[in-house]
């Protein structure tokens, strides 16, 4: 099916006109299952680049990720050792589904495929910009309004996710208080994500994007073993040699951050001075801001 596809002059000339880097021409009439077979086939074409793909809708950029996904599966022509591509990450990436002045937190699950998304993209171009080294090509499907919140600067994220590794030195406390800065809620038992608990020399956490909580066994400042455990039975199940944490949120609040907003703020009262209510709120907020922080370090 998918050659029948390669063999239209409109894709063709598409193609020709994507390795030319030029911009390519308008596609329209694609319908339904027609988007996800023309992405697929697309994406299996350009096995060395990365796409971000935007839909008017959630739903929809959900439903074609699942199709091209299926699309994949199914292919028998979709062969990884054909297409050097040993691996592909469809990649979600949600809006929110309110915002920051509403008072109301977010979902977890968003958040959860937000982060992962990110943490993703940067893990990847972290080891090296040409996919055909690192043998991953990412597929990002989002929404305009996924898109337009302001993301935090790639270094700062970098920063916030720690890799914890099998025979590392750590400082125990100093781990403590990177999960709390993280946004991690200390607990007596470890069952949903967010969570961390502590017990001896062992350190029991449920990992933002992980499919599982992760349980750490220390000896003395090295970690002497890693492990995946059932959050019902709080039984070990699979070791693991590392472990990444990354922060409960993408907003990654520091001192920098509060400069900036202090200095944004500032402007924007002097320019509506008349307008009291809206006034009061920033300063709310700023003062919020300024709370927070200060525990976090605490």
């Amino acid at each position: 099916m998918q050659d029948l596809l390669r063999k239209t002059s409109c894709y063709q000339n598409l193609i020709k006109h994507i390795k030319a880097n030029e911009n390519p021409p308008w596609i329209r009439g694609l319908r339904n299952a027609s988007t996800s077979y023309f992405l697929a086939t697309l994406i299996e074409d350009f096995p060395n680049k990365s796409f971000l793909i935007v839909f008017p809708s959630h739903h929809e950029a959900e439903q074609v990720m699942t199709e091209v996904r299926a699309f994949r599966n199914s292919n028998p022509e979709s062969n990884d050792i054909v297409l050097d591509v040993p691996h592909i990450d469809l990649l979600l990436f949600p809006a929110w589904q309110n915002t920051l002045f509403e008072g109301v937190s977010p979902s977890k699950n968003i958040a959860v495929e937000r982060m992962r998304c990110l943490h993703r993209l940067i893990t990847t171009k972290g080891k090296t910009a040409d996919i055909r080294e690192t043998q991953t090509q990412s597929v990002v499907f989002s929404t305009v309004r996924g898109l337009s919140h302001k993301l935090p600067q790639q270094k700062i994220i970098n920063t916030a996710c720690e890799t914890l590794k099998i025979g590392d030195e750590i400082e125990f406390h100093d781990l403590l208080g990177f999960f709390i800065r993280s946004g991690y809620r200390q607990v007596e038992l470890v069952e949903v994500k967010g969570e961390f608990a502590h017990r001896g020399d062992i350190l029991d956490i449920y990992p933002l994007t992980s499919d599982a909580p992760v349980r750490l066994d220390f000896f003395g400042d090295e970690l002497d073993d890693i492990r995946l455990f059932d959050p019902t039975t709080q039984v070990s199940i699979e070791q693991q040699t590392s472990v990444i944490i990354t922060p409960m949120s993408e907003v990654c609040l520091a001192d920098i951050s509060l400069f900036h907003w202090k200095l944004q703020t500032e402007r924007m009262m002097k320019e509506t001075k008349h307008s009291t209510e809206y006034i009061n709120a920033i300063r709310v907020m700023t003062q919020c801001l300024e709370d927070y922080n200060k525990r976090r370090q605490e």
